[in-house]
């Protein structure tokens, strides 16, 4: 996780704190010399619920013109260049660090250094590679809902797995930390209530992945929490790419479950 540049700061009214929170976390032309304000990241899945949806739209148009294949390679290209690649780079770094094993100095070390290895190769393909493949099997009707909640459940895992944790430094994964903990348990239900009304009236297949991707990124995140002795950006964008890819693939299992025993949901392409 990673920003142009600025200070934390709480000042400035709400237009500053929108502005605040899109500049850190996307690419888009937005001036903002502010770290994400705690009154910013109340905007947070609503943030990841646009651009899902953009990716989502991509997808779904993708997939009806040059096909499925091409089109979950786009999206994925989406999902990582909005943010301007920070979090891919996140999921490189944890990658390495965690094929370093040794202790945690050896692990941030590793973290931190600019080479890329094997284990950062291989975590690209498992997250990525995974997300490709059960994007494939979603339906066109479903996609842009599908793609739009993983998102939003993406940025609010990175409020999950951020509470009342031990910052690892003091670069801008600390800075977030602290936003976050201003926030506390208001932010987190505000964050959580867009993604939960939305998939309430889409149906169960919808509603219980946001439940499974959350618990996966908040024991990723203890588990390295614990490794590393604290986190920093690189854990917290890590945990939110994982979250994303749980979601998917929750989403694709479950719809399948719900299809062959006639529960409620809709059908996805198998």
């Amino acid at each position: 996780m990673s920003v142009r540049g600025g200070q934390l700061s709480n000042s400035g009214g709400i237009r500053d704190d929108l502005k605040s929170v899109i500049a850190f976390f996307t690419i888009f032309p937005v001036r903002s010399k502010l770290l994400p304000t705690a009154r910013g990241l109340y905007f947070l899945s609503t943030l990841g619920l646009g651009i899902g949806i953009l990716a989502g739209a991509v997808f779904f148009l993708m997939s009806l013109y040059i096909g499925p294949a091409s089109a979950a390679i786009i999206y994925i290209l989406l999902i990582t260049a909005i943010p301007g690649f920070h979090h891919l780079d996140s999921v490189l770094d944890v990658g390495d660090a965690l094929m370093a094993r040794g202790d945690a100095a050896r692990m941030v070390r590793v973290m931190k250094d600019t080479a890329t290895g094997a284990g950062a190769i291989g975590m690209f393909m498992v997250v990525y590679g995974t997300t490709a493949a059960f994007t494939l099997s979603i339906g066109y009707v479903e996609a842009i809902a599908v793609l739009a909640l993983a998102e939003a459940v993406s940025k609010l895992s990175l409020i999950v797995s951020a509470t009342g944790r031990k910052a690892l430094g003091s670069g801008m994964g600390s800075s977030f930390l602290q936003s976050v903990s201003q926030g506390g348990l208001p932010m987190l239900i505000v964050n959580l209530a867009l993604p939960f009304l939305i998939s309430i009236f889409l149906g169960i297949p919808y509603i219980i992945p946001i439940f499974i991707a959350l618990l996966v990124s908040f024991l990723i995140t203890t588990g390295l929490e614990k490794m590393l002795s604290g986190i920093n950006g690189d854990v917290l964008g890590f945990s939110g790419e994982v979250s994303r890819m749980v979601y998917i693939v929750s989403f694709v299992l479950i719809s399948m479950i719900s299809v062959h025993y006639g529960a409620l949901g809709l059908k996805i392409n198998i």
